[in-house]
């Protein structure tokens, strides 16, 4: 299959494939021609005898509409090879080379329907770069203007374009009416208008340019429906339940744009002739699948399905019912079934069935960044900037007139309208002579001048001004004169967090202005207090708002109320030389929270002098508290060795005392018999006997024991001595 793809692309992308000349061409300007014959060249609708002598009768016209879909169909290409840097990188090769500006009427900005080399009836008006546009029988011009899914398929398409993009304009361009039932319509209101955005982009998951058309499509769908039932023409077609009005050749022989009256501008067409595409196309319109399924049904049990070409690609009940019939017809009454295949009508059935199957084509869709940037500038709004939000005036003398200006821009990619504007003081007067609507294009400017006449008091107003933002809402700008004051912080005053962890901070804010409310998160609450208690440390926005909603923020933005670090103990200990004494001591050392530091023993007393001396054995509590009386407190262990007195001769002495791994047991009676040391617990149980001689010393392992209390046995002859040590 990539064989295949490559060989595709190849042709395609290869841009000497493209030029202004009549025959031996694919297209021009990355153009494609609507017809290519199976040399891969220009070809007219028809198969006429003579193109297979003389190329030069292949008239068929360079189309915009053509080629827009089948950039659709490269764009699910490329997401399917994502991974494939050839394939990938071809496809973009065949979407950069379309030059949509060639085909862009840039006074209207609307696209024409198509160019040829050469002149004729319906293509003539002449190209700057040489060659004919589209137009219309009177020499106007011949564009895309009226909404049709093909027309927002080839605009997003030109919108997403990488090398070549254009304007949102010629998305905005499109004449957009809707019918009573508030379904924005068609021209010729045929069902392949309505079903070919769906099909291959998921419009049921999102709007475009705020428009639901998943929604508005199902409703052509719906109404088309609602009109074959009325049957007003009496066609057995309709009679029998079908409703598939679109483009198709029908029992004449000729094309015909069918479509149903209530969707169509141009008034609708239709003769009683079905096509079966869109019938199959509505099954992805979740409301119409039962009524498109029971259509498919009654085509196939009417014998209509044929086992090799399958089904029509339209047929017609009774061809009597049609007013004007080509000699081609070989009946005068009857069913007529159209038995070739139209790709443009094929293509849309495949399509819609694999997405009814897996998704795959809106898949693959939403994953091309081609559509991403296309869908992002479809859905880019107008926006209206204006320089003040407040405009405030002197106080002048009664009677005397004062000025000022407003910018409004539009900050927006699309075209901004400004439709209105409104002051309800009268004593305010726009000077400007403006005629509504006034259009906006991008990083326009409008300055506006707002004359005050004083009444010597204090006045206020709203200058309100509508435009068709994406919102379209009115946007408020206030105004004020006379002895109005604008609300101003003159300080604020902050209380930092005493203690790190706390909710101790706080915060007065300070305005000469009176009725005012308070903000310290930019706006998200107001309060009437201008005091905030119990605040943690953070990043804290003030604002002042008064009556009239003026807001006012203060000029040091944001403002932070700290903590200290907390507070950290290094603490070391000397151990008493024996257990009745007292000379141990404990020095203290502290970092973080806000010195100076006080120590304390027992959280009474404090004393700056962060060692304690002459301590006995036994544990402690160390208190610290710094200058905020911020407090932290550890236990300290207070030991000494173990002696062991015999019969006042000399001392036996265990250490450490407490111990984690290794105690030694110093001062044993060195002699040549065996003696023991024997290891004792709380109940009296003998854990681990040591024997020893010639030695006065002795060290145990005892890290395996768990914590808690146990006692040292020694048996040196007749003599035995007992003592406790406690095991961290």
């Amino acid at each position: 299959m990539k064989e295949h793809v490559l060989s595709i692309l190849n042709e395609l992308g290869d841009t000497t494939n493209y030029g202004p000349d009549g025959t031996g061409k694919i297209g021009h300007r990355g153009f494609f021609y609507h017809f290519l014959g199976p040399d891969g060249r220009r070809k007219v609708n028809f198969d006429w005898p003579e193109t297979s002598v003389d190329e030069s009768k292949n008239t068929v016209e360079l189309s915009f509409i053509d080629t827009g879909l089948l950039l659709w169909g490269i764009y699910a290409l490329q997401s399917f090879f994502a991974d494939d840097f050839e394939i990938d990188s071809l496809c973009q090769q065949v979407i950069n080379n379309v030059d949509w500006g060639f085909l862009l009427d840039e006074t209207r900005q609307q696209f024409y329907l198509g160019w040829k080399p050469e002149p004729d009836s319906l293509y003539s008006l002449p190209a700057n770069s040489g060659g004919y546009y589209s137009s219309k029988t009177d020499g106007g011009k011949l564009l895309a203007d009226w909404y049709s899914d093909e027309y927002l398929l080839c605009i997003l398409a030109a919108l997403g374009s990488e090398k070549h993009p254009v304007s949102i304009n010629t998305w905005d361009s499109l004449i957009y009416e809707e019918n009573s039932s508030n379904t924005i319509i068609s021209y010729p209101g045929s069902l392949f208008t309505y079903q070919f955005l769906s099909l291959f982009y998921p419009t049921h998951l999102s709007k475009i340019a705020n428009v639901d058309w998943f929604a508005n499509s199902s409703g052509a769908i719906n109404q088309t429906a609602e009109f074959c039932s009325a049957n007003i023409s009496g066609h057995k077609s309709y009679e029998e339940g079908y409703s598939g009005l679109s483009a198709c050749e029908g029992p004449s022989d000729l094309y015909h744009a069918y479509g149903a009256t209530p969707v169509a501008k141009g008034g609708g067409e239709d003769d009683g002739t079905i096509s079966v595409y869109p019938i199959v196309s509505s099954l992805i319109f979740t409301d119409h699948k039962d009524m498109a399924m029971n259509q498919l049904w009654g085509i196939y049990n009417a014998g209509y399905f044929h086992k090799r070409s399958g089904m029509p690609d339209a047929f017609h009940l009774d061809v009597s019912e049609v007013s004007e019939l080509s000699e081609t017809v070989l009946r005068d009454t009857g069913v007529w079934l159209n038995r070739p295949n139209f790709a443009i009508d094929a293509g849309p059935m495949v399509i819609a069935l694999q997405n009814m199957k897996d998704s795959l084509i809106w898949k693959l869709i939403l994953e091309n960044p081609n559509v991403q940037k296309a869908i992002e500038m479809a859905n880019s709004y107008p926006q209206l900037e204006v320089s003040d939000s407040t405009l405030v005036y002197g106080i002048i003398a009664t009677g005397e007139t004062e000025s000022r200006n407003i910018t409004l821009v539009n900050k927006g990619e699309r075209e901004l309208v400004i439709s209105s504007m409104t002051i309800e003081n009268p004593q305010f007067i726009i000077q400007n002579d403006i005629n509504f609507p006034v259009p906006l294009k991008k990083d326009e400017v409008l300055i506006l001048d707002v004359v005050y006449t004083s009444t010597g008091m204090k006045d206020t107003a709203m200058l309100l001004i509508g435009s068709n933002d994406h919102e379209k809402q009115e946007i408020s700008i206030h105004l004020s004169a006379g002895s109005y004051v604008m609300p101003e912080i003159s300080a604020v005053t902050l209380k930092h967090v005493f203690c790190n962890g706390d909710s101790t901070g706080s915060m007065i804010i300070s305005a000469d202005n009176q009725n005012l409310y308070y903000s310290i998160d930019s706006g998200a609450t107001w309060e009437s207090s201008n005091a905030f208690i119990n605040l943690p440390t953070g990043d804290y926005y003030v604002l002042i708002k008064d009556t009239n909603e003026v807001t006012s923020s203060w000029s040091m933005n944001p403002i932070r109320i700290s903590e200290p670090a907390s507070i950290e103990l290094k603490i070391t200990s000397q151990d008493a030389s024996c257990s009745n004494c007292s000379d141990g001591t404990i020095q203290v050392g502290a970092t973080g929270g806000i010195p100076p530091y006080t120590y304390s023993l027992d959280d009474s007393v404090y004393v700056e002098d962060s060692t304690f001396s002459n301590l006995a054995q036994k544990e402690y509590t160390v208190f610290v508290q710094d200058s905020n009386a911020c407090k932290l407190s550890e236990n300290v262990n207070v030991s000494s060795p173990v002696g062991i007195e015999e019969s006042g001769a000399r001392s036996l002495f265990i250490y450490p005392n407490p111990v984690d791994d290794f105690l030694t047991i110093q001062g044993l009676r060195n002699q040549k018999s065996a003696s023991q040391v024997n290891l004792l617990n709380i109940s009296g149980k003998v854990l681990h006997v040591t024997e020893y001689k010639n030695t006065d010393r002795v060290q145990i392992n005892v890290s395996g024991l768990q914590p808690g209390v146990y006692f040292i046995k020694i048996l040196e002859g007749e003599n035995i001595y007992l003592s406790r040590f406690i095991k961290k």
